[in-house]
């Protein structure tokens, strides 16, 4: 698509649902007149253009590129592809604040690392059984939503939402993540019993500190 040219006049675009590549050239900005534009579910990579009329087109017209970045998505650095073609969403360190998009929620990561930042809000979009997301590190945010009601896929790795505003209690339905070996709550607002089995006999204290009550193996006894 690098290479395309676009008439000033032109007022709609719809090339979703195809193989096309290469990225977004420049010249779509001269298309002043542009009303609709759906490049989605391509193989597109790169920045997107921004000036002209793209400031009007949110995630859902890019969603499902290969590696298409740059704002309404995520910036360009922070999208990476790995060698079975998923992408891993990895912004961490980058002083972002606000709502993470919901749009996010419709893309399958690998890996979604969004420590460190200021972000706040809901995550629980990022989460499902349906989910590929091996690895999801939210860390050190101020995000606040409730945990009692996410769900987790089969294949999660490792889980760390430490050091945010989460409340609610932790789901039983985590005992189903067969392959969790990596599990950080701390430093929450979480309450109720910690669920048991599956691999959470793994997890010692550490992993639960630092809540606002929390209680049963590994912490002390539920009264």
């Amino acid at each position: 698509m690098s290479e395309l040219m676009f008439a000033r006049d032109l007022v709609a675009l719809d090339l979703s649902r195809n193989r096309i590549r290469g990225g977004i050239p420049r010249q779509i900005t001269k298309a002043t007149g542009l009303m609709k534009l759906d490049l989605s579910h391509n193989r597109l990579c790169g920045r997107i253009p921004t000036g002209g009329k793209m400031r009007r087109f949110h995630s859902p017209s890019y969603l499902h590129n290969k590696c298409l970045c740059g704002t309404p998505l995520p910036r360009c650095h922070a999208l990476r592809e790995d060698s079975d073609g998923r992408q891993d969403e990895a912004l961490s360190r980058n002083h972002l604040s606000g709502p993470i998009p919901r749009e996010l929620g419709r893309i399958n990561f690998d890996t979604v690392d969004l420590s460190r930042n200021l972000l706040t809000g809901d995550a629980s979009f990022l989460f499902g059984t349906d989910k590929w997301a091996r690895e999801i590190d939210l860390s050190s945010n101020e995000l606040n939503f409730d945990m009692s009601e996410l769900m987790f896929a089969r294949d999660l790795v490792a889980l760390d939402l430490s050091r945010n505003r989460i409340r609610g209690g932790i789901p039983r339905q985590i005992t189903k993540a067969t392959g969790l070996m990596k599990l950080d709550l701390s430093h929450n607002r979480l309450c109720g019993r910690i669920p048991t089995g599956g691999k959470m006999r793994r997890f010692h204290s550490p992993s639960y500190l630092h809540n606002k009550c929390l209680c049963g193996t590994p912490l002390p006894r539920c009264h």
